[in-house]
């Protein structure tokens, strides 16, 4: 699904975003936790924030660059986890 399908999905409050996001983005997200975490249970928890911070954000932002988005959402709760 593109990218913008998934905001879109966002947008309507479809629990379907979730699925979307984790089935194109997941090992992405998990990748960027890994960076600052090494318990796996940290990374998979960090993931999962990811996904509930999305849906808290959309609305009212509207991603422009999804992946970015995920990322800086990703980052900055495994640095919180990680306590910096």
């Amino acid at each position: 699904m593109e990218d913008q399908g998934i905001v879109r999905l966002y947008l309507q409050r479809s629990q379907q975003a979730i699925i979307e996001t984790k089935n194109k983005y997941g090992a992405y997200c998990r990748m960027i936790a890994r960076n600052t975490l090494s318990s796996y249970s940290d990374i998979e928890e960090c993931e999962n924030d990811t996904y509930l911070g999305a849906w808290n954000a959309i609305p009212p932002n509207l991603p422009r660059k999804f992946p970015v988005f995920l990322g800086r959402i990703t980052r900055n709760i495994a640095l919180d986890k990680h306590g910096y």
